[in-house]
């Protein structure tokens, strides 16, 4: 498994799905996204580049918000945060392990299935 792949797995799962988002190779993940001081150091040693990912609401969804994960090349020690308009709080969470891109699309999919039902149920 390697970036490259998780990445390309990421924009065909999306482009089928039709959903709005981006994908970029970063050397660390961005502030929301970042839970590296709570690492072991001999995990930290080991975090290097990842992805992060964010999908947004549609136009005509009730809210406005955004998922967004923080994807490592080893599927070890991911992150997700997701945030909606009007939030007071916005928490950020580890992102289930996983060993394939197949896992790694099932996570995603799921997450973002929840994420943009949030406001129709």
């Amino acid at each position: 498994m390697t970036s490259n792949s998780q990445l390309s797995a990421i924009i065909e799962w999306a482009g089928n799905k039709g959903i709005d988002f981006t994908a970029d190779f970063l050397d660390a993940p961005q502030a929301f996204l970042d839970l590296r001081p709570l690492l072991a150091p001999g995990e930290l040693a080991s975090y290097g580049p990842g992805i992060c990912v964010t999908v947004k609401t549609p136009p005509e969804a009730e809210y406005s918000g955004q998922i967004g994960w923080w994807i490592t090349p080893t599927g070890k020690k991911g992150t997700c945060c997701s945030m909606a308009e009007d939030e007071g709080e916005i928490g950020t969470e580890w992102l289930a392990d996983f060993d394939s891109e197949e896992q790694l699309i099932g996570i995603l999919d799921t997450q973002t299935e929840e994420f943009l039902n949030f406001g129709n149920e």
